[in-house]
């Protein structure tokens, strides 16, 4: 009987260490979860500056960035070239702060809060400062890590793309979601379609008026040079490949913003498809053609940048993973651009009652209808109060009522 109850008592213990053992092993070879909430801006949301000099060339938290943004624009600090490469040493060797490092000042974006009080410049006040510190505030004393990831947003997104993949893994984080702004939705696209990896690390991404079908306003902006909501005009913006990407591509032309055969651009009359708007702007307009009366290269690259996006269903790449898309809405919007006797014909424009202002309502949507559980709409509501009510693109990421949205997205995904 002893006997038996020692046989008995080894072969647990033998079990108990097999089981400790397996357990260790695997352990071992066990990544440890670490998670982000990862924020990110659209076009000219991200500061950039001179590591040389130590200032900025593009950002605006007081008076005095302003005065060195103009500098920036006047001397052509950012300026690229006709094949969308830096066009200067300063150009080349601008770069932007990293979260955990930069100063209070720079780690959130372009911050155009206190300039835009005194409406000096006719800027709205932007962009994701005032949605991030709200995720700080929800997520304080968890081991929940909230950050704003810039980035050069003259670039190709395709390049900045590589670029948020390495700062990923270089941080070593296993789960990320994403709460974009605008062409940041674009930036993390590009980021899905490099791998099934990445999307497997993305537990949620949320977009807020990000253009994933293009904006008629890019061209309005390539034509004037006009910031959207200013009157700044940027003279060295218009090679930058970031832009020529936000051009509207043929999923534009087929959503519910056209009645069959109209489309976002229109000549002398008569609508343009995809193909020939694009050949038209390489052949006709001062800011698609090079030195040689030649399209700009850029235009060569857009059917594969495109195309990496969508899947062969027809999807987009964001539809992979836990998606929801916040859109601005009621406001007058661009949706096709109109030229006349070889120019430019603003007043040929024509909008519609959808979208931000910025981006059209179906673009923001991702094509979705207005009635898909994850598409939520901001409507524009003058009743409110505060100015609560406006959607306008660049104040929308942090209004209160967006801002509750993504608390509500990001709580259920906890």
């Amino acid at each position: 009987m002893k006997l038996k109850r020692a046989v008995i008592a080894l072969f647990v213990v033998v079990c108990m260490l097999v089981f400790m053992f397996t357990a260790f092993a695997c352990n071992k070879d066990k990544t440890p979860e670490k998670s982000a909430i990862i924020v990110i801006p659209g076009l000219q949301g991200s500061i950039l500056y001179d590591p040389v000099t130590n200032t900025p060339a593009w950002s605006a938290e007081d008076f005095t960035e302003v005065s060195l943004l103009m500098d920036a624009l006047e001397y052509g600090y950012l300026k690229f070239n006709d094949d969308g490469l830096p066009d200067n040493e300063v150009s080349e060797r601008l770069v932007t702060p990293d979260f955990y490092s930069a100063s209070a000042k720079w780690k959130y974006g372009v911050n155009l809060e206190e300039v835009a009080k005194v409406k000096a410049f006719g800027l709205t006040p932007t962009v994701v400062k005032g949605l991030t510190l709200a995720i700080e505030e929800k997520y304080q004393g968890t081991e929940q890590e909230v950050l704003v990831y810039q980035y050069d947003w003259r670039r190709s997104n395709v390049e900045e793309a590589e670029k948020l993949e390495n700062f990923i893994e270089g941080h070593g984080f296993t789960d990320v979601k994403f709460v974009v702004h605008s062409m940041g939705g674009i930036l993390v696209s590009q980021y899905l379609a490099r791998s099934q990896a990445n999307i497997e690390k993305c537990s949620l991404f949320v977009s807020i008026s990000t253009p994933f079908y293009g904006s008629s306003e890019i061209t309005k902006y390539m034509e004037t040079k006009k910031l959207p909501g200013s009157f700044i005009h940027l003279k060295v913006g218009v090679d930058f490949p970031s832009a020529f990407e936000l051009i509207p591509f043929a999923k534009f032309n087929n959503t519910a913003h056209f009645e069959e055969g109209a489309t976002s651009l229109m000549v002398d009359g008569e609508y343009l498809s995809y193909s020939d708007a694009i050949a038209h702007f390489g052949e006709n307009t001062e800011w698609g053609q090079n030195s040689l009366g030649e399209p700009k290269s850029m235009f060569s690259r857009l059917d594969d940048y495109y195309s990496s996006m969508f899947l062969s269903d027809g999807r987009h790449i964001t539809q992979l993973v836990n998606s929801y898309y916040i859109q601005g809405n009621g406001r007058e919007t661009t949706v096709t651009v109109s030229y006349k006797d070889g120019v430019y014909y603003p007043d040929g424009n024509i909008t519609q009652n959808l979208g931000d202002g910025i981006v059209p309502l179906y673009s923001g949507i991702c094509g979705l209808s207005v009635d898909a559980e994850n598409v939520i709409l901001i409507e524009e509501d003058s009743t409110l109060p505060d100015k609560e009510g406006y959607v306008g693109h660049m104040a929308l990421p942090s209004q209160p009522r967006t801002i509750a949205e993504v608390l509500k997205l990001l709580e259920s995904v906890e």
